[in-house]
């Protein structure tokens, strides 16, 4: 059953937060830095955003900066191309999303997911515009706005998992060419790198410092060396459970009894594709 509501029904008060952005005319150094400190997984872009070269039938594109971005840059570029790399305007990069309008069908935001395969939609509302998240989606299964009869169990999946000796290079590798933004250690239980693991890593002050003194060093590191997550042990409970404790970081899971992690895309993009997510009348 489709979701017949408008984005301006279900989030009313999208505009109310004023979230940070970067320009596209600055250096990737800066973009880094700015996703680094930041409690967003993706910000807007500014000015000098090229269009799209790839259209998507049916999905409105818009350019903005995440972690994939950088992390595709770096995990395809050899060492003796970093420092240039870091210097290059963030523009040249984008990560293209869907984008639509405030009172467009709510439906709008999940088929710009499932088009991008990102978890972020740009919102217009005449001169402001706001992203709609996985993470947003998620708090109206919290707040009973959406709902879906399928439960953890019905949406987990295997993680892809990495050795803790692995270079941190292959770990980009791996995230870009499976196209997923967790890592889990071998070995070690619910302990996972993400995206942000590496993001925080890359683009903390010392290793800025290495890339300015011996750039090719500058993610020569092991897996281990990086911050690890951990993931939240939960039973096979209703979607409006997990979603009240999945907690608030944009890296968030869970991980069930039998090993399977449980995303926010799992919690809402399996539900909309089986057809079983829904809207909850007010």
């Amino acid at each position: 059953m489709p979701i017949n509501k408008r984005i301006s029904e279900l989030m009313p008060e999208l505009f109310e937060l004023d979230p940070p952005s970067v320009d596209g005319n600055d250096p990737l150094v800066y973009t880094g830095l700015a996703l680094r400190v930041s409690e967003a997984h993706m910000l807007p872009g500014g000015t000098r955003i090229p269009s799209p070269k790839v259209q998507i039938p049916g999905i409105n594109l818009y350019g903005a900066f995440g972690g994939y971005c950088v992390l595709k840059e770096v995990a395809t570029s050899s060492a003796k191309e970093f420092y240039r790399l870091l210097w290059t305007p963030a523009s040249e990069f984008p990560t293209w999303i869907g984008s639509c309008g405030f009172d467009d069908p709510f439906e709008a935001v999940l088929r710009s997911y499932a088009a991008t395969r990102f978890g972020a939609t740009n919102v217009n509302n005449a001169s402001m515009s706001a992203f709609v998240t996985l993470k947003d989606v998620v708090q109206l299964l919290k707040y009973g706005r959406l709902a879906t009869e399928l439960k953890t169990s019905d949406v987990s999946s295997t993680p892809i998992t990495i050795p803790g000796d692995a270079p941190m290079q292959e770990a980009m590798r791996t995230m870009v060419s499976r196209n997923v933004r967790r890592l889990f250690l071998e070995g070690r239980g619910g302990e996972f790198v993400s995206d942000r693991s590496l993001i925080e890593f890359m683009f903390a002050p010392e290793r800025l410092d290495k890339a300015r003194e011996d750039p090719e060093t500058w993610v020569d590191v092991k897996v281990s060396a990086l911050a690890t997550r951990l993931a939240l042990p939960i039973d096979s409970v209703p979607m409006a459970e997990a979603a009240r404790v999945i907690g608030e970081k944009p890296d968030d899971c869970l991980l069930t009894e039998e090993g399977k992690v449980v995303t926010r895309w799992d919690m809402v993009m399996k539900p909309w594709k089986a057809e079983k997510l829904t809207e909850v009348a007010a």
